[in-house]
């Protein structure tokens, strides 16, 4: 056990790989089944998540783009759009493996293998932002990896965390919950730099701390189990884009 909270686990490439073209530069493997990769950021005035999908057991590699828009008035919930993403994109192809990963956030090492494992992974244990320190041993932010089977497990993200701040320390929280651990990469594999930028108009999540207090609770009954949505869809020749106006309305629960 790592001193941080996470195992740190020798890392055999199982039958998933993901690369990111032009920042991990690896040679995709043979006998690779499907791995999505998730990333989250602003654009604009409203947030996009970009799902780069590959599905890599036949030569060409087959690259599908998806940006799903939060619209509507209500803050940012980056938690809720993931939990859209996967959904989504479950629709799609039978995955294997999930990576959640802020579009600020640059590997430095190409041997951070973006794979999913025995366990939840944390790729981003060292941000330079943070001095290439982890800020806190419960902290699982930025990077992180599960396989479809364990984000069911622990029925995904939390969907009322609106703002920034909360769902991935409530992420930690479920995974542990659920009996599994976090694995980290060893070393210096697990460096990034974080790309600086302005958070015009972002709202802090200040109820965090209450909901957090709640995470045992509120696993079974806030996630992918109550979530209900309405996508709006267009298709272009390069990408598929989806609209979908978050309330909370959408993600209905009695107070615990």
């Amino acid at each position: 056990m790592h001193q941080n909270g996470a195992e740190q686990e020798a890392f055999d490439p199982p039958t998933e790989f993901y690369f990111m073209s032009s920042i991990m530069r690896k040679m995709l493997q043979e006998h690779v089944k499907s791995t999505v990769f998730m990333g989250a950021g602003l654009g604009g005035s409203v947030l996009r998540l970009q799902l780069r999908c590959a599905a890599v057991n036949v030569q060409p590699v087959f690259m599908v783009g998806r940006s799903c828009v939060q619209s509507g008035s209500q803050p940012f919930n980056r938690a809720m759009l993931f939990n859209v993403g996967f959904l989504e994109a479950m629709k799609d192809l039978d995955w294997d493996c999930l990576i959640f990963h802020d579009v600020d956030h640059i590997p430095e090492n190409d041997r951070n293998y973006y794979g999913c494992g025995r366990m939840p992974r944390h790729f981003a244990a060292k941000l330079d932002k943070y001095m290439y320190i982890l800020p806190y041993h419960e902290f699982f932010g930025g990077v992180s990896g599960l396989t479809v089977d364990q984000f069911r497990k622990i029925n995904g993200f939390p969907n009322a965390f609106w703002g920034w701040g909360g769902e991935d320390d409530d992420l930690w929280n479920r995974v542990h919950f659920a009996d599994l651990n976090v694995t980290r990469p060893e070393g210096e594999i697990g460096r990034y730099k974080s790309i600086p930028h302005h958070h015009r108009g972002e709202v802090q999540f200040l109820g965090r701390y209450k909901l957090l207090r709640y995470s045992r609770e509120r696993q079974q009954l806030d996630g992918l189990n109550n979530l209900h949505y309405s996508p709006h869809t267009s298709i272009s020749s390069l990408y598929t884009n989806i609209s979908v106006d978050l309330h909370p309305e959408l993600a209905p629960i009695q107070d615990y």
